[in-house]
Parts: C-alpha cells; structure tokens; sequence
C-alpha cells in the first residue's frame, strides 16, 4: 500500500510527494454478498508495517501499523464465484466516496507522528468512478512466473481526511493484494483466501437475507 504525503498531512512536516509504502502479513479480509446489494461488504483488517520508502526496500524510518477498512454497498452477482468474483465497485464519480471508508493507526512513533496517531481513510473513484477491483485478471503480477497467477486481484485508490471537512489525495495513495489459492472452509458457501502484498488471508462468504 502506498499513502504518499501522509506525513505531510498529519503534521505538516515533510512533503507531500514523499513515498510512504506500507506491507501486511498479519491481515484478513471478509466479503459478504447478500440478496440485497445495500448489505454488501468488503471489510480489511490487519497489521503491518510502513514509513517513509528510501527505495530498494528500505525505510527512512518505519513504525508497526493497524489498518482497517471497509466498503459497503456495492452491486456483485448473487451467485459470484470464489474464483472469479467478478466485483468493481463505483461512487457518484471522480473523488472521494462514502462507499469506503476506514483508519490507519500507528502503533509506534515515527518522523513527528505520535504513537497511537490515526489517518482517516476515504475510497477514491478514477475518472469513471471505479473505487475497488476485484478481478481474476492478473493485474499487475508478473505472469507465469508469479504463484498468484489465475487466482483473483484486488486494487483501490483512497483519500486521506481528518474525517470532517479536509480531504486530501495524490496519484499515489492506492493499494494492491493478489490471492495465492482458495480452499473450501465448514461454512455455507464460503471460501479462504490466502493473499499476498497488502493482504494475509481473507475470507469471502454469501449470506442470503
């Protein structure tokens, strides 16, 4: 995950072209699909770790992170397959959208920004809208050689916001995971997830209401 300025915008130092990149191991994620597209969820939860990128893997300085994050009320086919969910979810258009929202933490200090400081977290539509990707389509992996090859590809852009009137987003505040393989699990038409890049395991499951 890349939130380039964040410093910049959680305390006015630094600038806002700096790179922040951020990776989790420790992650899952729930999509829930239900007969009524208003219940629709796609919630992530994990913890990782991020700062300040110097390049080739290495941080000007980093601290530990929890990352929290949810989009609602999206349309996906009742019937989607684990292995080819098929789901692209819209706002109203380009900008920030209500239909995702959610928090990054630092667990530690780092480069002025105090332990226990939060972001506010905002999806962010493209110039047609598209807030979130969740494709089988190998976007962005280098196939064949990549082990996520064939398996589903999720990809959004966010906002940062202070959560009331400030809203700030630059090109590179995005976030990409690849799916490694799916595993049928005990609860009605569910399936596993285990993933790579931003996200550890998610789990998908359909309820009907």
């Amino acid at each position: 995950m890349r939130l380039d300025g964040i410093e910049r915008f959680l305390t006015g130092g630094g600038r806002a072209s700096d790179v922040w990149t951020f990776a989790f191991t420790n992650v899952t994620a729930r999509l829930e699909v239900h007969d009524d597209s208003a219940l629709n969820s796609f919630r992530i939860i994990g913890l990782g770790e991020g700062g300040r990128d110097s390049g080739g893997g290495s941080y000007v300085a980093s601290a530990p992170v929890s990352f929290d994050f949810t989009y609602r009320g999206f349309a996906a086919s009742a019937d989607f397959d684990p292995l080819n969910p098929g789901i692209q979810i819209f706002g109203d258009g380009a900008g920030a959208s209500s239909k995702g929202t959610g928090k990054l933490s630092f667990l530690d200090s780092v480069l002025g920004i105090d332990a226990g400081q939060q972001v506010q977290l905002i999806a962010w539509g493209d110039q047609s809208g598209r807030l979130f990707s969740f494709l089988s389509n190998n976007h962005r992996l280098d196939c064949p050689e990549s082990v996520h090859c064939g398996f589903p590809v999720g990809w959004g852009w966010l906002g940062l916001t202070d959560g009331a009137q400030r809203v700030s987003h630059v090109s590179s505040q995005d976030f990409l995971f690849a799916s490694r393989y799916v595993t049928d699990v005990p609860v009605p038409a569910s399936a596993l997830f285990f993933i790579g890049g931003l996200l550890g395991l998610g789990m998908m499951s359909r309820r009907k209401r």
